[in-house]
């Protein structure tokens, strides 16, 4: 009795990307053992295995949202796009494994010896899928990620999977009112003043609202941008402007900011159109 649902063949080919990457028809053979472990060795073995699987779902998952954050980039490139919901499609299958298997591990006490061999070759079977699915997920960074900006970068660094989630959810819904990327940056550098000031006025607000008057000192309106006045600004300026919002964020946690709901959706949408400009330069670059 198998603990996990074979797919179909069908379902997880990807032909045009090195199939002896990843296959879920290889079986790892369970090994004849001259010195069987104990019934507590191999729980504990199971466990370790369990995690090692479910902390290389994490992983994995953020490494391919962020793939997908800056997949903008390259809206043209058709095989990028197939390879992205190739792997979609394996993290479906993966997530529906962990189900099962967050079912099965609290009952390893109680389970049958023969079931417990079952669920340890069927977790290393997943483990083997889901280095295949990695290596999918680095070729794509290789091949299409390598060369971006530290700027463009920092914006998805240290971000949790569910940031990462909306942020893509975001841009698509944004890009959805334009023809391609580049009408949507041209929009943004003409058309972001009054988020620009609105975002900046939020935070200044709500550091006069502290009893501690240190931040409202340290940073005014002027600590950010020289008018509140703003047309446009240049790409450097918004460089700048970016990293000191998210410096102050960062350096004042006892400020409780980034639990001002009304700021932080502010923010991130003009973190959102920062970032559409950033990938539109890079978009430029890549096809100078």
């Amino acid at each position: 009795m198998s603990l996990f649902k074979k797919r179909k063949t069908e379902e997880i080919k990807i032909a045009e990307y090195s199939p002896e990457q990843i296959s879920e028809e290889k079986k790892v053979p369970i090994p004849i053992e001259k010195n069987p472990v104990s019934r507590d060795e191999r729980i504990k073995s199971i466990q370790i295995q369990a995690k090692h699987f479910q902390q290389g779902i994490k992983k994995w998952t953020n490494a391919h949202l962020v793939n997908k954050v800056f997949s903008f980039i390259f809206l043209a490139k058709k095989d990028l796009e197939n390879q992205l919901q190739a792997i979609d499609r394996h993290f479906i299958h993966l997530s529906e494994v962990e189900k099962v298997l967050d079912t099965q591990l609290p009952e390893l006490e109680t389970m049958e010896d023969t079931v417990m061999l079952e669920l340890e070759e069927q977790i290393n079977q997943q483990i083997l899928i889901l280095q295949g699915v990695g290596n999918l997920i680095e070729d794509a960074r290789q091949r299409y990620y390598n060369h971006l900006k530290i700027a463009t970068l920092s914006v998805c660094m240290n971000r949790t999977n569910l940031e990462l989630e909306n942020m893509v959810t975001l841009i698509q819904h944004f890009l959805k009112e334009f023809k391609d990327l580049h009408e949507a940056a041209e929009f943004i550098f003409y058309n972001s003043g009054n988020l620009i000031i609105e975002t900046i006025h939020l935070m200044v607000e709500h550091f006069k609202k502290q009893k501690n008057n240190r931040y409202e000192k340290m940073y005014p309106l002027k600590y950010f941008v020289k008018t509140d006045a703003i047309i446009t600004l240049s790409f450097t300026e918004w460089v700048d402007l970016y990293n000191k919002l998210k410096f102050v964020i960062k350096m004042t946690p006892d400020s409780r900011i980034a639990s001002n709901i009304d700021f932080m959706n502010a923010f991130h949408k003009m973190e959102m159109r920062y970032l559409i400009l950033m990938m539109h330069i890079e978009a430029g670059e890549k096809n100078s």
